[in-house]
């Protein structure tokens, strides 16, 4: 589904090594479940699924890290050791702290006006945190300094959702490292169309 941040990140990853992806679209949410035949391909049920000849590789980071070293263009990863350590602590952040909050606890539940004051306070507290983590971790102009990286591309999609809603923008706005570093992502060549309207 192209409205999935991980396949999002996927997308951006592929469009930064000039890799063109066929794509067939499933919702992982259909009444029942996916279908049988896609949990051959991951038995979580969850998207994006990479296929490459024999290979069939699930999960994000696998995905996306496969992509930059398998096929030519502009290195994704830095060579140093500390700085793809630093790589993998963002996209962990990202993961594990302020996708839930920013996309579900916040885009979501005020699109669809679903969430109680309390849940709303407690998923932009909660935002706020990762935001000040990340803002820490961030280099700039890119997440690790002068090179777009992985990290860049795991963490835009879920700023993209964040940034959707005013209230996302107007907390986005109280960290300038990573709202100036969003202004770079939104204007970099062909990150709109994948990010999308979300």
């Amino acid at each position: 589904m192209g409205r999935s941040v991980y396949v999002r990140v996927v997308l951006l990853a592929a469009l930064e090594k000039g890799v063109a992806l066929d794509r067939e679209e499933l919702d992982p949410f259909l009444p029942g479940g996916p279908p049988e035949s896609f949990l051959r391909l991951n038995p979580f049920g969850k998207i994006p699924v990479l296929r490459h000849g024999a290979l069939t590789l699930y999960e994000t980071q696998a995905i996306a890290t496969y992509l930059d070293e398998a096929f030519p263009g502009p290195a994704l990863q830095p060579s140093g050791a500390a700085e793809r350590a630093r790589m993998r602590q963002i996209q962990g952040v990202v993961d594990s702290f302020a996708y839930r909050p920013m996309v579900w606890g916040l885009y979501v539940a005020l699109s669809e006006k679903s969430a109680e004051p309390a849940a709303l306070a407690e998923a932009a507290a909660q935002s706020r945190r990762a935001l000040g983590a990340l803002e820490s971790l961030a280099a700039a102009p890119w997440l690790l300094g002068e090179n777009l990286s992985l990290a860049d591309c795991h963490l835009a999609p879920v700023i993209g959702y964040l940034a959707a809603m005013p209230e996302g923008l107007s907390l986005l706005q109280e960290y300038p490292g990573i709202s100036s570093w969003w202004d770079r992502c939104r204007a970099r060549s062909g990150w709109a169309t994948v990010l999308g309207s979300t």
